[in-house]
Order: C-alpha cells, then structure tokens, then sequence
C-alpha cells in the first residue's frame, strides 16, 4: 500500500487512540512563500512553494507512546522528468512555479517509543536527524552545513541529550533504499548554562553502508555559545563537518557571530567547503551529493527594531558556487520586514536585487510566512 494511503489511516488510529485512552499532541511546522521576480524589462515571473509537515503524539500507559507524520510539499519536475520536493527559499531565484501535487500527502513518519524510566526511551519506526542549520542566512536555511535532513526505519534511542538509532535510510519522498544501511546519533550536551552565558555544543556521527561504497562516514559538530560584553549581549554559533564523499573527504565550516545594542542588532554568516574536485562538473558533483547549494557565502544584516513583533533589516549575501571558477558568483541585496504576529509565527516580507555577475541581474518581491506548533 503506498505511503500515500497509509499517512491519512496512521493519523486517523493515533487520533482515535487519543480519544478514548490518554494525551495528545499535536506538533509540526507549516509555511509558504511567494515571489514575483523582474527581468531587466520588468517583466514578472511569479515562484511559489509550501511545506506541511504536521504530527500526533498520543501518550499511552506505561510511559508508551506513539507518533505518526504526514506531509506535504510543492514539487518540480528535475532534469529526468520527475516530480522532486522544493525549498521555501533557494536563492537567486530558484523556485518552484505554481504546481500543487493533488495525491502528495505521504506519511512523514511513524512510530512507537517506550520510556523505561525518566529521561530515556527505545522504540521502533522512523525519525529524523539533521545538524548544522544557519541561523543567520536566511537564503540558505534550509541547507545545513553538515547533514541535510535524512530518515531512517528502525532502531531508535533517545537518552537525556543524545538521541540516535540505526536501519533502513529512506529519502525526502519516503522511498527506503534497498541495499543501505544506517547508524547515527548525536549529543546536545549543556556545557554552561546560568544566567550570564550559556555554551552548548552538540556532536554527531552517521555511518552509511551501501552497494556501491563500503562505508561512508560523516562527523560533525555544532557550538552555541552566548555572553554579554560590557553590557551588550552577543551570540557566536559554529558548525564544522568531516563529509566522506566519493573524492576525498570534504570539510565544511559555518560560523555565525551576531550582537545587539539596544533596538540595533547585527547577524553575520560565512560558510566554506573544500571541495576536492579538479573540474566545475566534480565540483557540481560533490555538490549535489552533500546537498550544499555553494562551495562559499559570506552574508549580513543589519537589523532595527521598531516594535517587539516587527524588525527593518538590510540583508546581504555574496554567494561562490565554485571558488575555482570564476565569473558564477552572484550577490543579493535588500530590505526586509520581519514580522512576529504570534508565538511561533514568523513572516517576513521583501524586495531584493539580486547581482549576477553573467547575468542578467533581476529585482523581486518576496513574501514567506511560517508558523511552528
């Protein structure tokens, strides 16, 4: 039966669980974004995408519970015709056109966890890992420096910070690769935390087996840290990754320093990958196998806020595909209005101008809204 079918019917058994036996909670993020883009004749294009992922945790007796996913996404058809997820936001204007998938909805996830005792819990089913998101780049934040989103089916772990597990990998379409096999786990680990700064570092380890390599390792680390400095607060986030691709293995680092002074704030970003690839097409390569979108971007904004749910902010990003070749670059300027209608809620609104250093260059107009629950 495909996952198409089965999503509506796991979401329905948790709900009528939760009915007539305990808790539920329902939890899951949902946004849109919209964008009109002019040429150089301001003649308009319009982009559009969408992201749901909504869930159900029912809480059973006996510290049991169980969890079920769904999902659904806008999607474009790639270079072999097929219909593949897009981001919120990719940069230079690479979104999705209008198009809603009228049988996408699929189960995102399903599971059953047992607590033997506070704080630690094993189950069976599927779950999701990621590490090394940016912060501050809002053009990439759906790209994280380290491992994009996977899945796995099978063993899962949860233990005070760290949570792990290891099966059957499956991709963003719920597709299971038949000849893989996972291990992963990662540990959010408080190092400070008291009322003048806060430290926390998380590392994280995945091992993949599969058909066509023996083994592939990726490691990485992520560090929080926050402190004031005579008086004014300032926050420093880093990632760094061991990423075992087909070449050689690749690292990447992602350092994100931002302060505030009073209404004024400033976040600032700058990510690396050394690609090992002696060609532009190596390079695109090891690109799409690490889902990075550039070898290199270097961003900031300069931020004011005007009320406790609206900031003015001036974003800019330079972005280098490949260091190595010369003249793809492109740079992006613009204002933008952030909004916080409510907990959880997020809009922002904006025009950009974006610089391409081949052409050719293009304004736009850009809405996105997003609420997590």
């Amino acid at each position: 039966m495909k996952s198409t079918l089965l999503a509506p019917i796991a979401l329905t058994c948790a709900l009528a669980a939760a009915a007539s036996a305990a808790d539920v909670d329902v939890f899951g993020t949902v946004g849109w974004s919209w964008r009109t883009v002019f040429d150089d004749q301001f003649t308009p294009a319009n982009y559009t995408n969408h992201k749901m992922e909504v869930g159900a945790s029912v809480k059973m007796d006996e510290g049991v519970r169980v969890e079920a996913e769904i999902a659904h996404y806008s999607t474009v058809k790639n270079a072999d015709g097929e219909r593949v997820r897009t981001n919120i936001y990719d940069g230079k204007a690479r979104t999705s056109a209008f198009f809603s998938d009228q049988d996408s909805v699929r189960l995102r996830a399903i599971r059953a966890m047992w607590e033997f005792m506070p704080g630690a819990a094993i189950g069976l089913g599927d779950a999701h890992y990621q590490i090394g998101a940016p912060k501050n780049a809002e053009a990439w934040r759906e790209y994280n420096a380290i491992m994009k989103e996977r899945g796995i089916r099978g063993a899962i772990f949860e233990l005070s910070g760290f949570t792990g597990g290891f099966g059957i990998p499956f991709d963003e379409e719920g597709e299971t690769k038949d000849k893989s096999f996972s291990v992963y786990g990662q540990y959010d680990i408080a190092v400070l935390a008291n009322r003048k700064r806060s430290l926390n570092v998380k590392p994280a380890m995945e091992i993949n087996f599969n058909n066509s390599r023996t083994r592939v390792w990726n490691l990485g680390l992520e560090l929080a840290y926050a402190d004031s400095w005579k008086g004014l607060p300032f926050t420093f986030d880093m990632a760094a990754g061991y990423l075992d691709v087909r070449h050689k293995p690749v690292w990447t680092l992602l350092a994100e320093p931002s302060f505030s002074w009073g209404v004024f704030s400033l976040g600032g970003s700058f990510y690396y990958a050394t690609l090992d690839g002696s060609t532009a097409e190596k390079k695109r390569l090891e690109l799409d196998e690490l889902d990075l979108p550039v070898q290199m971007f270097l961003g900031a904004e300069p931020m004011f806020t005007l009320h406790r749910k609206f900031a003015l902010g001036f974003p800019a990003i330079w972005n280098n595909p490949m260091v190595d070749v010369d003249d793809d670059e492109w740079t992006t300027v613009g204002i933008a209005g952030h909004l916080w209608p409510t907990e959880g809620a997020e809009s922002e609104t904006a025009i950009r101008y974006h610089k391409v250093h081949r052409g050719p260059d293009s304004w736009e107009f850009a809405w996105a809204l997003g609420f997590d629950f």
